[in-house]
């Protein structure tokens, strides 16, 4: 009598794997506070993958994922489509990302998972998708949190602020080539001069900015912010300064790294539809005469905003 209920449970366990479904869909959502412009920029450029995928890259079209490889097969518009491979469920992925709004972002990961007609293989992978449905809540996981930083997006870490200092006392000069280092500190050296000879006390460090006018002259200004309007010359100009808002970002390195920056500054300020009114500025941290080695520099760049 025990082995008719134990053939009839048996029987009944595998009528009902039997008659699930050969196919399982199960969608997630993540949002992000991020500018589809930023999303575009690094899913929609596969050569940035590697900034926001939470795994190693294995060749063109391969990325790990855990213990997975994932195989995308096609670049989407504003996804893509892939497959998971060495996995013990036949399962394909649909990533697409839409703007909510502009500095919104929604992303939404459909997994696909194809099961066995044969009803002990299905019961066996229907309890393995319980366990990699988790494995794909991990990657949306990872991708929500690179798009919710701005120092993962941009690569440096921008923030809105407000103008400090009020008053700064300016030089400039216009050169045949590039200024150096050396042209550059020397004026900062004169301006120096001129607000201690006029009782002025700096604030900060000072600021630096190159306007290329053609292409064989360069007009370069340093800035020192001071406590308060001091007499000016042609040489040395005052100038007042809006307390306005303004986009500051760190940056150690050399030029190259610099440079990187201003451009990830100028996708910002596209991206969350700023208007810069005046011209950016360097502001010299460290001291490139003193400190050579340019890995170590330290500066800050400065975009006026509204």
């Amino acid at each position: 009598m025990k082995k008719i209920y134990l053939a009839s449970a048996l029987l009944i366990v595998i009528l009902g794997v039997y008659l699930l479904p050969n196919e399982k869909k199960v969608t997630q959502y993540a949002v992000a506070n991020c500018a589809m412009d930023a999303v575009l920029r690094n899913i929609g450029t596969p050569t940035n993958w590697t900034k926001w995928w939470p795994g190693k890259q294995v060749n063109d079209s391969t990325y790990t994922l855990l213990a997975k490889h994932i195989i995308v097969r096609d670049i989407l518009v504003n996804g893509f489509n892939a497959t998971v491979e060495n996995s013990k469920t036949n399962t394909t992925l649909n990533f697409q990302y839409i703007p909510i709004t502009t500095i919104k972002s929604k992303f939404e990961l459909t997994s696909i998972y194809h099961f066995s007609s044969n009803p002990f293989r299905k019961m066996y992978e229907y309890i393995v998708y319980l366990n990699e449905k988790n494995e794909q809540k991990y990657l949306l996981a990872a991708i929500e949190n690179h798009f919710n930083s701005i120092e993962k997006v941009y690569g440096f870490n921008i923030k809105e602020d407000r103008v400090k200092h009020a008053f700064l006392m300016t030089a400039k000069k216009v050169n045949a080539t590039y200024p150096t280092m050396e042209e550059v500190y020397a004026l900062i050296s004169e301006l120096k001069q001129y607000i201690k000879s006029k009782n002025g006390i700096e604030k900060d460090f000072p600021l630096f900015n190159v306007v290329p006018l053609n292409a064989n002259q360069f007009e370069y200004m340093v800035a020192i912010p001071i406590n308060g309007e001091i007499a000016a010359t042609n040489k040395f100009i005052m100038k007042r300064m809006i307390l306005g808002n303004i986009l500051v970002a760190d940056v150690k390195g050399g030029n190259a790294n610099i440079e990187l920056c201003k451009i990830e500054l100028e996708n910002y300020l596209r991206d969350h539809r700023k208007i810069s009114p005046a011209m950016p500025f360097q502001q010299l941290i460290t001291n490139r005469l003193t400190i050579k080695d340019s890995s170590k520099w330290v500066t800050t760049w400065n975009y006026p905003i509204f």
